[in-house]
């Protein structure tokens, strides 16, 4: 987890279309014109966080919802 001086400071970092939300152990990330062409990507977030971690996209996150709601015996 990062320290809040850290995510004060990147708080403050803004680019045009662009948005995120620091939570607790979650990084929320979107971006208007596609992440293939962000100016902030998930390496800048680690490198500025001291962090690391890992990215996924909606579709993604959908998916394994609904794959973690899905009984053992369905698999």
């Amino acid at each position: 987890m990062p320290s809040i001086e850290l995510v004060k400071e990147v708080s403050k970092i803004t680019y045009e279309n662009e948005e995120f939300v620091i939570k607790k152990e979650c990084l929320y990330f979107y971006s208007a014109s596609g992440y293939g062409q962000a100016k902030f990507n998930w390496n800048a977030f680690e490198r500025k966080l001291k962090v690391t971690g890992t990215a996924r996209n909606h579709n993604t996150m959908v998916k394994l919802i609904a794959m973690s709601a899905t009984d053992e015996k369905d698999r």
